[in-house]
């Protein structure tokens, strides 16, 4: 039984550790424009300070995160607040099926 445990253990280990590198993109700055939109997609626009290519895409120069993610909220907020007072994010991103960056986690430090 302890055997089965501990195999359990090191395979969530393993999924959870292989999901946090599965970024498509990851990119990390101070923000240097936001864009909000309330028709089409890419509702909200995030862009860093001297990073053109924060989106590995033809399609984009940005990481866009919709209103209908899962904790838009939150989100919104710490993006907001750290554009606001000039604090370094690190934004990840992963493409969607027209090959634009949507944000999926991102990290303010203080």
């Amino acid at each position: 039984m302890k055997a089965v445990k501990a195999i359990c253990a090191a395979v969530s280990l393993f999924a959870v550790s292989a999901y946090s590198q599965a970024w498509d993109s990851a990119a990390s700055g101070k923000i240097s424009q936001i864009d909000a939109t309330t028709s089409g997609g890419y509702e909200i626009r995030i862009s860093l300070e001297n990073q053109p290519n924060i989106c590995p895409s033809p399609l984009a120069n940005f990481v866009y995160l919709k209103s209908t993610a899962a904790n838009f909220k939150a989100t919104y907020a710490t993006l907001l607040t750290a554009f606001i007072n000039e604090k370094p994010v690190s934004l990840y991103s992963n493409k969607d099926s027209a090959g634009a960056c949507e944000l999926i986690y991102v990290t303010m430090v203080k």
